[in-house]
């Protein structure tokens, strides 16, 4: 066999062997990459900022994007410290940069550092970490992503409260989450709790984000409840299935 024969037949097997390997792995075939592996590990955590860069943050209105930096930025490696157990990245685009540390059998990362604000006001604020949650309009965006479920109680209570189809398809779009009381990161079904009104009535919904779909698990009547009195005894309540009148008999 000649050597043009034998590249051929080379290249042949590599391109079905690539083709093969892609539709059985699809892009998670790629996550052994170091990047890909330190973007995944670091999506996993809650992400942590002192409350100065929070303002600068706000103040530039870059919540988004420092999120999509956190996903699709490029890693200098050779800034980065990977030697400790508290490992600290450099990430950065074309507009922002940002130092973070990680320990990667932990929970949390920290923003030490923001490069490439826009100037603001002095707000300068404190030192002291507070959390970094994903705009309301970025998740909301997120969770429509998936196919939409609604569980049973869910159903339940939007029929025992009169809502119609219009409200429910609407919580997505217009609803406000209620960060403090949602659980972002908890694995492997993270939970947003979501405010919602209709006709001047609010209600609260306890919404699921699963692999494959977005799931309507619970929903409340808040009744004259202003939000700063949400309390983590009222969420806790509502995910026990104890904030529907008993005429309702949601829990048959």
């Amino acid at each position: 066999m000649n050597l043009k024969k034998r590249i051929l037949y080379y290249l042949i097997g590599l391109s079905l062997g690539l083709v093969i390997v892609v539709s059985t792995l699809g892009v998670r075939g790629c996550d052994w990459l170091p990047e890909n592996r330190i973007k995944t590990a670091i999506a996993k955590t809650q992400i942590y900022v002192s409350e100065n860069n929070l303002n600068r943050i706000n103040c530039s209105n870059y919540n988004n994007a420092i999120f999509s930096l956190l996903n699709n930025g490029e890693i200098d490696f050779s800034k980065s410290d990977t030697k400790n157990k508290l490992k600290t990245y450099f990430i950065s685009d074309n507009k922002i940069s940002l130092k973070i540390s990680i320990n990667l059998e932990d929970t949390v990362s920290k923003i030490i550092a923001i490069d490439g604000l826009e100037k603001c006001e002095d707000n300068p604020g404190s030192n002291v970490f507070v959390p970094l949650h994903m705009s309301n309009s970025m998740t909301l965006e997120m969770l429509r992503k998936n196919p939409i479920k609604k569980d049973s109680y869910f159903n339940c209570g939007t029929r025992c409260f009169n809502l119609d189809s219009v409200f429910t398809s609407s919580i997505l779009h217009k609803g406000k989450i209620l960060f403090n009381h949602s659980k972002p990161k908890n694995n492997p079904n993270p939970i947003y709790v979501i405010q919602h009104s209709s006709n001047s009535s609010k209600f609260i919904v306890l919404v699921q984000q699963g692999e494959k779909k977005t799931r309507f698990k619970k929903i409340a009547f808040l009744e004259n409840l202003q939000e700063k009195t949400i309390t983590t005894s009222f969420i806790d309540s509502l995910i026990n299935l104890k904030n529907l009148p008993e005429s309702c008999n949601c829990n048959d």
